[in-house]
Parts: C-alpha cells; structure tokens; sequence
C-alpha cells in the first residue's frame, strides 16, 4: 500500500500489460473499470484497463487513481514542444 503525495489517499501500484505502472485507488468499487488480477509473485499485480466497467471480471475491480484524486491535474505531463 502506497499514499497519493498530493491528496494523501490511500493507493497501491499495479503495472499494465504494456508495463507501465499505473496508481490504483485501495478500495475496491463495483462500477471501476480497472481489473485488478493478483500475479503471483511479489511484484505489483496486473491492471487491465476497461472502457468501462466490465459485466464479469476474474480479479477486483478499481478505479485508477487518476480518474478520483482531485490533484490529478497536477501531475499529468506536459506535451512536448
């Protein structure tokens, strides 16, 4: 478990299969459109991203922590110039 720098939330990490990391809000939420399925092993679990929420899933459903934190702005990047 992990803690959003800027609202202070509880989170945890999980890594897409394209491999990036992606901050997932802890408590689990029936209409999230994040599928969250344990690996295994000690690394972070596995997070397939939905268009929305899915009808039947094998893991949790979430929602990403930047869809919730209301600082979220603060930390997307910038294009690039």
């Amino acid at each position: 478990m992990a803690q959003c720098r800027s609202c202070l939330a509880p989170i945890f990490w999980a890594v897409t299969k394209n491999g990036k990391l992606i901050p997932v809000d802890l408590s689990t939420n029936l209409d999230g459109n994040v599928e969250i399925t344990p690996t295994g092993g000690d690394g972070p679990p596995l997070a397939t991203v939905h268009a929305q929420a899915p009808a039947l899933t094998t893991g949790t459903l979430h929602h990403t922590h930047f869809a919730t934190c209301p600082m979220a702005a603060d930390h997307r990047r910038r294009p690039a110039r």
